[in-house]
């Protein structure tokens, strides 16, 4: 079963709206084909609904933003990564906004105290960030 957000996603258009607002366009797909193609991930078990758009942020602010404004309006979230599950956890459902994180490819720092990763995107200014393992 897909992991969402308790939103009850009773107004989707609302915060698809919102996100719009928000997000660059190359971060919001609603094209019908490519909501097909990330509706479901490896498993054999169907979608459970069928999603609205396709959030693809580009940072952790970014997908601190995404959810924050779809909790605000009511929009239910899947976190998808490649799609390679087999436990149907990324499965779309009726009227959510499938949180894709695939732009969450490096890992820029580790915490010392938790050993803990901080993942994002690399910076394209810094031609060495998230290529390298942290310096001790």
């Amino acid at each position: 079963m897909p992991t969402t957000t308790a939103l009850g996603g009773s107004r989707p258009a609302a915060g698809v709206a919102a996100l719009r607002s928000l997000l660059p366009a190359s971060s919001i797909v609603a094209d019908p084909e490519v909501l097909v193609g990330r509706s479901r991930d490896a498993s054999s078990m169907p979608a459970e609904g069928a999603d609205v758009v396709v959030l693809i942020p580009a940072s952790t602010a970014k997908v601190s933003t995404v959810v924050r404004v779809a909790r605000d309006h009511g929009l239910s979230v899947v976190a998808q990564g490649a799609l390679t599950g087999l436990a149907g956890g990324a499965n779309a459902v009726e009227g959510a906004g499938m949180l894709n994180l695939s732009r969450m490819n490096a890992v820029l720092r580790v915490e010392r105290s938790t050993r803990s990763p901080s993942p994002s995107t690399p910076d394209p200014a810094k031609p060495s960030e998230g290529r390298h393992p942290p310096k001790r």
